[in-house]
């Protein structure tokens, strides 16, 4: 016998919940253990997980509280038969839209401020905060849209053929909720990929650190599926639909995929800071070089092997000693690598660089630059140039 839709939601909320829980974990592990100090961009990504989480629990307790996932039976008249679990479900609803609009403003705010601490430069710090403001004014508006959904609130709290207060439409406000997140998702998947595709490196790299930065085209396709399903789901509860009444089970789509969105997006925000967990000697490292060894023929894997470790060895080495640069952009090679703290730092003309942790999260003194246009930072003795 096939799972019920109630059991699929709570599966659903539960995996997603503690896969965010998990990853989070492993980000502030990835930069405690090498002593880097915690920025505005992780403080913001625990707010997120948060109300991800929150989130999970909210859509659970409607589950059990109230029948989510379930029809609403006729009476024999056909009358739908709403007993007083429906202002449970109201209200369950109305709180999780809150909570999602939380959850996703956080989650996007602490991945711009992740932008702007590896870039720094008057134009990206322009769009950059541009980006902010405009997320900004997205959740105030829509959080505001979605308290004041009716006046008294007590109304929001009742079914629709039942309130008496002045109360307006929301579908359509959803509807534009949901389109422009993902327009903000969109943006934000795309305003670091013209300066990674500057960079001066070999175009491996440069597809390599692009694809950091397009982790979050996960969420962007969550985000899609969410839209078609709220256009599904207001044409289905349009008073004309014939089973419009069915509130509990029509609505579960628009409750489960907001909770996968939300988990979805700290995933993607913490990932590339975990680059420590995928180099050579990390557990996940070994395990993948472990499945590659296995569906590998045994001379190809002595010789990948070989030509891998001399190239593992040279890299670790360029990697320590020089930033590549794209004008006046810098772009450390241990891109995003949380614990080994990475940064792409700006240079202004003829000034020191900005101060920025690094492998051991102490910050770098500043030198000014060269007369040959050489910059250096130095940390406890150390000299790193950015060429």
């Amino acid at each position: 016998m096939a799972p019920s839709l109630s059991t699929n939601i709570t599966v659903v909320c539960i995996v997603f919940s503690i896969l965010a829980i998990l990853a989070v974990v492993f980000r502030f592990n990835a930069r405690l253990s090498q002593r880097s100090r915690l920025a505005l961009d992780d403080y913001m990504i625990i707010a997120g997980v948060v109300f991800a989480t929150g989130l999970g629990a909210n859509t659970i307790s409607a589950v059990y509280l109230g029948h989510l996932g379930q029809h609403v039976a006729l009476s024999p008249q056909g009358i739908p038969e709403y007993g007083p679990w429906i202002y449970t479900f109201r209200d369950i609803e109305w709180a999780g839209q809150l909570i999602a609009i939380m959850a996703f403003a956080c989650t996007k705010i602490s991945i711009v401020l992740f932008y702007r601490r590896i870039f720094t430069g008057a134009y990206f710090s322009l769009v950059a905060g541009i980006l902010l403001g405009v997320i900004c004014a997205w959740t105030v508006s829509f959080f505001l849209a979605t308290l004041l959904e009716c006046v008294p609130v007590s109304q929001i709290f009742v079914p629709r053929e039942q309130q008496t207060g002045l109360c307006y439409d929301p579908d359509p406000m959803y509807e534009g909720m949901v389109i422009s997140n993902l327009i903000i998702d969109v943006a934000i998947l795309a305003v670091p990929q013209p300066v990674v595709w500057r960079l001066h490196m070999s175009r491996e790299k440069r597809m390599a650190v692009s694809a950091i930065f397009l982790l979050g085209a996960f969420v962007v396709a969550v985000s899609a599926v969410r839209v078609y399903f709220f256009f599904d789901i207001a044409s289905n509860l349009d008073s004309s639909a014939a089973h419009s009444y069915d509130i509990t089970y029509i609505t579960a789509p628009a409750f489960y995929w907001t909770n996968i969105e939300a988990c979805v997006a700290v995933i993607c925000a913490c990932l590339p800071t975990m680059r420590r967990y995928f180099i050579d000697g990390a557990p996940a490292a070994r395990l993948l070089h472990s499945v590659g060894s296995l569906l590998s023929l045994r001379g190809s894997r002595s010789i990948s092997s070989s030509k891998g470790s001399r190239k593992g060895s040279e890299d670790d080495h360029m990697g320590s000693t020089r930033l590549y640069n794209i004008g006046s952009t810098r772009l450390n090679p241990e891109i995003a690598g949380a614990g080994t703290e990475s940064s792409i730092s700006s240079l202004n003309r003829g000034t020191g660089i900005r101060g920025q942790d690094h492998a051991g999260g102490m910050p770098w003194h500043d030198v000014e630059k060269g007369k040959n246009g050489v910059a250096e930072r130095e940390r406890n003795g150390e000299i790193l140039c950015l060429y």
